[in-house]
Parts: C-alpha cells; sequence; structure tokens
C-alpha cells in the first residue's frame, strides 16, 4: 500500500496505458514509408475517441480495459502525428521550381554559419517570382552563399582561401537570386538521415545564392527587428573570435556560450569522440541541467533571505520555478536546438510534478517526460540522443542510484543532488531532485561526506558506462575505452571552471582568456588519452535486438541484485559485442556504391579482404566524404581494408582519401597521382599499371589501364584513370573511373574478347565524352551504376548517354534514386538500394 500522498493508484493505472499507447503509436507512425490521406488519419482519431468511450465501461474486465485504452491512445497518437506530417507537408517546394533561378526576398532567421567554401543560413521567405511571376515557396529555406562562386554551385576546394561572401547578419532583410532544390541528402547504411534533420529543423528547400557576374547581386534593404536574439548570439560569437587569437579554443567557447557547434573543429571532435566527452563540449542536456540546477540552488538561497517573499512564496517552489525559467533562456540564447528544448520540456514536466505536491514512483516519472518528449516532437525517437539521455536516467532510477536522491535523501545537500546531473548527461534527472527540501540543509559538510559524494559519483558514472556501453556500440559501433577516466576529470573541469568562464566572459572579456588555457590544458590531457592505443572499442554495428539484449545484461550487472542474478546479465552482451557483418562466400564477392554525391567510391569486399575504388568528393576543407561517409560506414561494418585505389588525382575521387588512410593504418595505396602529392607523405603509392593482377579469395583483380607510357603524357587526367576488373570465373565487375571516349576504345580494342561484365560503373559519372557506343556493345553490361550528386553542376548523367544504355536495355541505376547500391556476384540480377529499402515518408521522392 503507497503511502505517499501524492500518489492515486487509479490514476497510475490511467495513466501507463496513456503513456505506454501514446509512445507506441508515435514510434509505429514513424515507420510509414508514405502518409495516408488526412480522412483516414481523421478516422483514427474517431476510432480512438470510440475506444476511449468503451475503455471506460465498469462492466468490462480491468486487463481488457488496460488493453483498450492503449489501444485508444497508440491510434490517437498516430493519427495525430500522421496529420502533423500531413500538413507540414503541404507547404513542400514545387517540383518545377527545383533548379530556376527565382528572385528572393526574405529575412535571416538564425545565425549563419560560415567555414572556408562560404556560408550557410537560414531565410524565411517573404516573397518570391520567377521570371517577374509570383511564386510559393516554403516559409522557411536553407541557403548556402559560397565564395567564389561565379554562379557554380562548388567553388574550387584547393589553393588559397577564396574570396568571402560579405557580412550576412540575423534579422537582416535581404534580396536575393537562388537556386532551389527539394531536400535531399546521402541515403547510407549507418548513415546520417540529412532530410530528418532538415524535416525537424522545419526547413522544405535548400539550394544556394546565386552571385555570379552575369547574376543580380544580392542586396542588403534593412536590418528588422526580428531574431533579436538570434543577432545577440551572432554579436557575442563573432567578439569570442575576435578575442580569442587560438581558433579551436575560439570555437570551444562559441560552441559552450551560444551553441555553435560548426566552430569546433574537426580534429576535436574526433578526439572528444575517442575519449568520451563529445556531449560536453557544446549546450547539451547536461549544461542545461545543470544551469538549472545552480540557478535553482542561488535563487533558493536568494529567495530565503526575504520574508515577505517565502510568505508569498515558499522557497523551493521559488528555486524550481526560477531554476526552469532561466534554464529555458539559457536554451533559447544557446540556439534552441532540438536537445535543448527536450531538456527544457523535461525540466518543466518534472518541474511541474513537484509544485503539485504528487511524488509518483521514478518509472511513472520517467515514462512520463518520455511522453511529454514525444507528445511535442514524435521524431525524437529517431535521435540517438533521445535513448542515450532516457536509459541513462531509467538505469540510474532502475539500480538505485537516482530514485535515492530522489526520494530517500531530499535534505542531503547539494552534492548528492547535483550527482545525477553529472551522469545523466543531457536529461532532466538531476533537477528531478531539485533544491533542498529543507532551507537549513548545509552547503559543505564533513571531508567524509565530500569523499562519499564523490564516491558515489563515481560509481554512479561507472554504472552509466557499463549500461549504456552495448547501447553506444548499437548507435555508433564504437565506444571509449577511455572515457571513465576522462569524463572524471572532463565534466568538474568542463562544468566548474571553462563553462562558468565562457559565459561570464559575456560580461567581462578577459575571462575568454582563461577559459582558452582551461581547454588548452583539458584538450592535451584528453589528447593523451585518445593516442592509446586502445582508446576506443570498435565493433560491427549490430541489429537492435542484440542491443536491447546488451542494455538488459548491462543493467543486470548493474543493479544491486545478489551476483548470481548479475553474472546472468554477462550472456547477454554477446550479440552486440561479438556481432559481425555478414560477408561473401569463399569465391564469391560484393560491390557497395556509398550514396556520396557528385564524386566516386565503391567498397569491394570478399570472403576475407576489402577494397575501396575511390574516396569521392571534398566538401570543403574541413569536410569530405572519407570522414562523412567512408570512415564511419568501415568501422559500422568493422571492415579493415587491404588496399585503396585512387583512380586519378581529381578531389571527385580522392577528396577522402586522407581521412580513409588515417583511419585506415594498414591499408595499401595503388593510383595514378603523382609522385610529389600530398598523400605520399601519408603511405607510399604504387603506381597502377595495366597487367597488375592479384587474387583473394578466390576472386580475381586486373588492372586495364593505365599502361607505363602514359605516365610520360601530360595529357588528361581522366585518360590516366585506373580501370579495375573484377571476376570469379562466372560473375564480373567493370570500374572504369573516369575514362573517356578514346580509352574505351583503347579497351576495346586490345580486350575485345573479356571485357562483358556484369556490373559497370558508368565512366565519367555518366558524361557525354564517355560510354561510347562502341564500348557498350562489348561490355554489355546488365547493370549501369551512376554515381552521381542530385541536380549535379553538371548534369550527369547526360540525357544522350542514357539513350545510348536505354537502347541496349541496361539497368541504369543513380545515387540519387537509388542512394547506396549494393550488389553481390550471388546475385547478379539485383541490386538493392538503400533509399528504397529505408525509405519513410520524409524522404525525398524522384520521378
Amino acid at each position: 500500500m503507497h503511502t505517499n500522498p501524492g500518489y492515486h493508484p487509479v490514476l497510475a493505472r490511467l495513466l501507463w496505458p496513456l503513456l505506454a499507447g501514446w509512445l507506441l503509436g508515435s514510434g509505429l507512425q514513424l515507420q510509414q514509408r508514405a502518409l495516408f490521406a488526412d480522412w483516414s488519419y481523421a478516422c483514427l482519431l474517431l476510432l480512438a475517441a470510440v475506444l476511449c468511450a468503451l475503455a471506460t465501461l465498469r462492466t468490462l474486465a480491468p486487463t481488457a480495459r488496460t488493453l483498450i485504452a492503449v489501444a485508444a491512445f497508440s491510434l490517437l497518437a498516430f493519427g495525430v502525428t500522421g496529420l502533423r506530417a500531413s500538413i507540414f507537408l503541404r507547404d513542400a517546394l514545387d517540383s518545377g521550381l527545383e533548379g530556376h533561378d527565382i528572385a528572393v526576398t526574405g529575412v535571416v532567421a538564425a545565425m549563419p554559419q560560415r567555414n572556408d567554401a562560404g556560408l550557410r543560413f537560414r531565410l524565411e521567405v517573404e516573397a518570391a517570382q520567377l521570371k517577374g511571376r509570383e511564386v510559393r515557396l516554403p516559409p522557411s529555406i536553407y541557403l548556402g552563399w559560397y565564395a567564389a562562386m561565379n554562379g557554380n554551385h562548388g567553388a574550387a576546394l584547393v589553393g588559397p582561401p577564396a574570396e568571402q561572401p560579405g557580412p550576412v547578419v540575423a534579422g537582416e532583410r535581404w534580396q536575393m537570386t537562388v537556386r532551389l532544390k527539394a531536400p535531399h541528402g546521402a541515403s547510407n547504411p549507418f548513415g546520417f538521415d540529412y532530410e530528418l534533420w532538415l524535416w525537424e529543423q522545419g526547413l522544405q528547400a535548400t539550394g544556394y545564392v546565386r552571385a555570379g557576374a552575369k547574376d543580380p547581386p544580392p542586396l542588403r534593404l534593412a536590418q528588422t527587428l526580428w531574431h533579436p536574439v538570434e543577432r545577440a548570439r551572432q554579436r557575442v560569437r563573432d567578439r569570442i573570435f575576435e578575442r580569442v587569437s587560438e581558433r579551436q579554443n575560439a570555437g570551444l567557447i562559441a560552441a559552450l556560450v551560444v551553441g555553435d557547434q560548426n566552430a569546433i573543429d574537426r580534429a576535436d571532435w574526433d578526439v572528444f569522440r575517442a575519449t568520451g566527452v563529445a556531449h560536453l563540449m557544446s549546450i547539451s542536456g547536461l549544461h542545461i541541467t545543470m544551469f538549472a540546477w545552480v540557478a535553482a540552488l542561488a535563487l533558493g538561497w536568494l529567495w530565503r533571505r526575504s520574508g515577505p517573499l517565502c510568505l508569498w512564496l515558499p522557497a523551493p517552489s521559488a528555486a524550481v520555478i526560477g531554476g526552469v525559467m532561466l534554464a529555458s533562456a539559457y536554451a533559447f540564447f544557446s540556439g534552441w536546438g532540438v536537445p535543448s528544448q527536450r531538456t527544457v520540456l523535461m525540466l518543466a514536466t518534472v518541474a511541474l510534478l513537484r509544485l503539485s505536491g504528487k511524488r509518483w514512483p521514478w518509472p511513472q516519472v520517467w515514462l512520463l517526460t518520455c511522453a511529454v518528449v514525444v507528445m511535442t516532437d514524435p521524431w525524437a525517437l529517431l535521435q540517438a540522443g533521445f535513448w542515450l539521455s532516457f536509459v541513462a536516467v531509467g538505469v540510474l532510477f532502475a539500480t538505485d542510484s537516482g530514485a535515492s536522491l530522489k526520494e530517500k535523501t531530499p535534505g542531503k545537500g547539494v552534492a548528492a543532488q547535483g550527482r545525477v546531473a553529472h551522469v545523466a548527461a543531457s536529461v532532466g534527472a538531476g533537477f528531478a531532485a531539485g533544491p533542498p527540501q529543507s532551507e537549513t540543509a548545509p552547503l559543505g559538510g564533513s571531508a567524509a561526506r565530500v569523499a562519499a559524494s564523490v564516491g558515489a559519483m563515481f560509481h554512479e558514472q561507472w554504472v552509466i558506462t557499463l549500461a549504456l556501453t552495448p547501447l553506444t556500440l548499437l548507435l555508433f559501433g564504437q565506444v571509449s575505452v577511455v572515457g571513465l577516466a576522462a569524463n572524471a576529470l572532463a565534466i568538474p573541469w568542463v562544468t566548474l571552471v571553462i563553462t562558468p568562464l565562457a559565459m561570464l566572459g559575456v560580461l567581462l572579456e578577459p575571462l575568454w582568456d582563461l577559459a582558452a588555457l582551461a581547454i588548452a590544458a583539458l584538450v592535451w590531457y584528453l589528447k593523451l588519452l585518445a593516442a592509446l592505443p586502445f582508446a576506443t572499442l570498435t565493433v560491427a554495428q549490430a541489429p537492435w535486438w542484440a542491443g536491447f539484449a546488451g542494455v538488459v545484461g548491462g543493467l543486470l550487472l548493474a543493479m544491486k541484485l545478489p551476483w548470481s542474478l548479475r553474472l546472468a546479465g554477462l550472456p547477454l552482451l554477446l550479440p552486440v559485442l561479438l556481432w559481425q557483418a555478414p560477408r561473401p562466400h569463399e569465391g564469391q564477392f560484393e560491390l557497395l556504391a556509398p550514396d556520396i554525391g557528385q564524386g566516386s567510391a565503391v567498397i569491394v569486399r570478399t570472403a576475407s579482404h576489402a577494397l575501396v575504388y575511390d574516396a569521392g568528393p571534398r566538401f570543403s576543407r574541413e569536410s569530405d566524404a572519407g570522414h562523412r561517409v567512408l570512415v564511419p560506414l568501415l568501422r559500422a561494418l568493422d571492415l579493415p581494408v587491404d588496399l585503396l585505389v585512387l583512380s586519378h588525382r581529381d578531389s571527385d575521387h580522392t577528396g577522402g582519401a586522407l581521412a580513409l588512410l588515417t583511419m585506415q593504418s594498414k591499408a595499401q595505396l595503388l593510383s595514378s597521382i603523382e609522385m610529389d602529392d600530398e598523400l605520399q607523405a601519408l603511405r607510399p603509392v604504387q603506381r597502377c599499371l595495366a597487367g597488375q593482377r592479384w587474387r583473394w579469395d578466390g576472386v580475381d583483380f586486373e588492372v586495364l589501364q593505365p599502361r607505363a607510357g602514359d605516365y610520360d603524357n601530360d595529357g588528361k587526367t581522366n585518360a590516366m584513370s585506373c580501370t579495375l576488373r573484377i571476376s570469379n570465373g562466372q560473375r564480373s565487375a567493370l570500374l572504369t573511373g573516369d575514362i573517356e571516349q578514346a580509352q574505351e576504345a583503347r579497351l576495346v580494342a586490345e580486350r575485345v574478347n573479356d571485357l562483358k561484365t556484369d556490373l559497370l560503373l558508368v565512366p565519367h559519372h555518366g558524361s557525354k565524352s564517355s560510354s561510347s557506343a562502341g564500348f557498350l556493345d562489348v561490355v554489355q553490361p546488365r547493370i549501369a551504376l551512376v554515381q552521381a550528386g542530385y541536380r549535379n553542376r553538371f548534369n550527369h548523367p547526360a540525357q544522350s548517354v542514357l539513350v545510348r544504355y536505354e537502347k541496349r536495355r541496361i539497368q541504369v541505376i543513380d545515387s540519387p534514386h537509388c542512394g547506396a547500391a549494393t550488389w553481390q556476384s550471388e546475385q547478379p540480377q539485383e541490386i538493392k538500394c538503400q533509399r528504397t529499402q529505408g525509405l519513410r515518408y520524409w524522404h525525398h521522392r524522384l520521378p
């Protein structure tokens, strides 16, 4: 029997089906490949109302009423989420407007993001015209204004930095000519869902500013009063970079003060991920939770100094309200990102429970906060941060760490109450404990109490690490082995030293210099840990059931149970730790062509070897296909690369090579690139030459071109493309690089009897200069694979080239329609498309 005055058994019986049903219905709706018609969702809402009424009938058994209530709220959530998505899609970009020059007037809605390639910003559209005719655009679009564009998307990425666009400030009204396209991102296994990110941000079109010599120049019309917070954030960020000379330190300070994660260098992100402290290095739920906790503590202390104020409102209630309000203001100033919104919602939910005097058991509080977040943002269920946050809090409560803080030690002071906030790392669990319940609770304590608090903090961090490791491996395929040691110093150092200095620097700029020194010291320590050979554990990303079993296993090990039960968790860890991605059988091979935009990259796997043919494009000096696509994909597959073949030196084929070779320390390099290329410093390059052969697991590899004499000619780089043929004696694939018709003719003349293949990587992305009729007549592929970017500026593949393939009844698969394409020699007539297999209603559909 419950003695808690805030606990109502009847309400509890109603709450469980409501919350569980809402989570279930929202999750099911997110699996839809296409949305229903609006009337279908309306019918579901009507059916949900009928079931709710049925669930109130006392003539039904309690179990039946509960099940009916779960079904009712599942249908309700399914229908509401579907209707929200349908209404949002009504503002989608008209496909007929893609690729046209549109004159747009609008207001810059957020702090622009600048890099070496230019800048990106959000624009709230006020008016748009196409050839003098008014057209309707989505309310908010995402634009790039690239350096040295000359009207074309894709500035040079090598050489000295190009001239940057002029300053763009949040709140300004601009008139500019833009070229738009529907939201379209790379679709890869285990990859980042860019289209989902745009959906959550409310952005329904992307594009770039036309700023070439023949285009009307962009005009700044006025500074409006809109978006004053974004304008203030931008001013603070600019002041940080003006004050702190070291860009890396300035970027970290900007990330902590205004939430600009893009200001952090890629190399630093790699260190933070390897040491498991990435959650500390930008505004996250941890920072907002700690801010709320400290603000509540300070406000409660000040409130208690005034008798009239305490008579008007008790100090604990004032502290809770003030803490949530100040944390909300902090989250708003930091950019109001999705994780920040989620944390504020959770804090507000827990605060309302406390103010109402309710003391619910922790499972109900936990489920309520989950449901509130999902009601507001159903698509949060697809974010890794959502699961890490809620599983972390659930583990703390289930293992009695969080529950003891919340229910058993209300007067133990701030040391105990803050511990969950440290280890929950992006949830409101720390604030759930609230400010001190006793107005006379000591702020300090004996040395023994401090030692006990520190020990408890380390214990809770260990519990979180143990329980979340399987989930982290499931979501990312990698976990930091040194994370416990890194967080032991980083959490208090960032929370108590760096972040306060960074925030106070807004008022007193010299404090930013101190923050930079503190950051430099921390980064030095983290780099030492990251350099250890065992710093990270990488495994193949397992199926969801293996991750679920692993989380249960970690939870059993962490709970205060008899060791006979705790040890039962060990076998549950094995699936996620030992999972191996399926490999081709002996004598078979597989080609995986990732979706890397306008460029080329193919992963070839045999039973025990792997080859990567080309490494995709470079997008900017800080971003390339290797770092963005290939490295995460190879890590998710836990695939060591034996050989990297770079067909030729063009940046759309070599852009990701540096990142890939850095990750794959044992990979050899075969290429036609020059002997003075920068990659030579990282790995000796062996020239590819016609006639080179090797055999892996019953599969033959042969280089068909270039010849040795070709290296003496100063011709086009495309002519030097290393062309690779792969065959197991029954099935074959031909990887051509960017060869043109002259090289195709030479191959036909020399290898007319053995060029026939099952799969052809279309030469030069389908350019008019390649795929000659004579070449196709000899090769006779069943499937032709085109790697090209959506609406790329080269118009690859050319329509005339597609006609040649169509006349010969060759199936053409391109990246924009297919995403990552997988072909197996055991099933030569089939090709698996990631965009089709992982299709959801927010994904772009091409005709």
